[in-house]
């Protein structure tokens, strides 16, 4: 059995094609797309639409009709903003997903099915909002504890 002798340079550019290919395909091979929960925060910011100072002792009314949290059961509740106008409420076991690989990493969170209105003092409450909205998706930031979303609710001044 005879063996063929290839040229060097004809074995260096095979290797090259196999190494550039193996780079290509590598992104497609190490992607995973991966389902978990998370803890997130909700962060209500109440400001004056004008001078876009908070507004302290704003209520925040909320029904919620659930969602893929721990308080899956449809209920009312409200929050009240404190001196810097913000409230909070903690969903916990929020499910989440995302990809992961060598060069992609996303990240969403399923957000509440929350429908808000806002009221304070000397200002016109909002109309009922739902949570669920895309430019509220696209602020969910990762972090630790928790994962968090603020949002800002501007109040026009009540005209006498």
């Amino acid at each position: 059995m005879k063996f063929i002798r290839l040229p060097r340079a004809l074995w260096f550019v095979a290797g090259l094609i196999a190494v550039v290919a193996a780079l290509l395909c590598w992104p497609a091979i190490q992607t995973v797309r991966w389902v978990g929960t998370t803890d997130l925060e909700v962060e209500f910011l109440v400001l004056d639409a004008t001078t876009g100072a908070p507004i302290p002792g704003a209520v925040i009314d909320v029904h919620s009709d659930g969602g893929f949290y721990e308080e899956r059961d449809p209920q009312d509740f409200a929050l009240v903003t404190g001196s810097g106008g913000r409230a909070r409420r903690l969903c916990r076991d929020t499910m989440c997903c995302g990809t992961s690989g060598w060069n992609i990493d996303t990240f969403a969170v399923y957000l509440p099915e929350w429908y808000y209105r806002v009221a304070a003092p000397g200002y016109r409450p909002t109309e009922e909002t739902a949570l669920q909205v895309p430019e509220n998706a696209r602020k969910v930031r990762r972090g630790k504890p928790a994962a968090r979303l603020v949002v800002e609710v501007p109040l026009d001044k009540d005209r006498p």
